[in-house]
Parts: structure tokens; C-alpha cells; sequence
């Protein structure tokens, strides 16, 4: 239960930095008015813009530590996703890199600033 309350402070924490980071160049905002009840998923062509390794670490109790990947990916029309996932990030059995197209059902506006990214729905390279 702790680890589980953990995940989520530092999910949280996650999109904070991330959403506070200044570039000079901010990505257009993400957010819809639209509700996430009324949202109807579609499937997408994006490209990885970043991978940031060890965005994030959790610090167990027990001594170990949780390193986070945080992937950045930028869709038409100013569609940006941001996944998450421990270690590097992989798709296919091969390692996904920066500048490579992947497709993947939309998550919800609600969902885009932080999934795990095994969840995104049919996530494939584009070939």
C-alpha cells in the first residue's frame, strides 16, 4: 500500500516538474474542454521528441531504488503525450529511440500529462 502511495505522490510530483520546466518553447497546451466521459479514443501518429532517463527516482524503504523514464511524444496538431515507464523505454523488443514514429490510440486529455506506457493502447512503430 505504501509503494502504491508513493506511485502516486511521485506521478504527481513527475508532472509538476515537468509541466514547470521552462524551454523557451513551450509545447501548446493539451488540455480540452471536452470531458473524459465524452472523449471518443483515435488512433494517432506521433514522434518520440525525448526521453529523458532518470526523470524521476522513487526511494524505497528497503534500500532500492525506482528510476522513471519519462517519453515525450509529439503528435500532429500539437497532440503531446508524456509516458512513463522504469528503465529504458522498449516497444517491439527493440528500444525505442528519439525520432521515431509510433502509433497508439489517444488517451483521454485527462491521461496525457502522465500513463504508464504500457498502456497506451496499440502502440506500434510506423514503418
Amino acid at each position: 500500500m505504501r509503494i502504491k502511495y508513493l506511485f502516486v505522490i511521485s506521478c504527481c510530483v513527475l508532472f509538476l516538474m515537468a509541466s514547470c520546466r521552462s524551454t523557451g518553447s513551450d509545447p501548446p497546451d493539451t488540455t480540452s474542454p471536452v470531458s473524459s466521459e465524452a472523449y471518443t479514443p483515435v488512433t494517432v501518429i506521433a514522434v518520440v521528441d525525448k526521453i529523458e532517463r532518470h526523470a524521476y527516482q522513487d526511494f524505497i524503504t528497503d534500500g532500492s531504488v525506482i528510476s522513471w523514464t519519462l517519453v515525450t511524444l509529439m503528435g500532429a496538431e500539437g497532440v503531446n503525450v508524456r509516458a512513463y515507464c522504469a528503465g529504458h523505454p522498449f516497444l517491439e523488443d527493440a528500444p525505442l529511440l528519439i525520432g521515431q514514429s509510433v502509433s497508439f490510440i489517444l488517451p483521454s486529455p485527462a491521461e496525457r500529462a502522465a500513463i504508464p506506457l504500457e498502456q497506451l493502447g496499440q502502440l506500434q512503430r510506423v514503418r
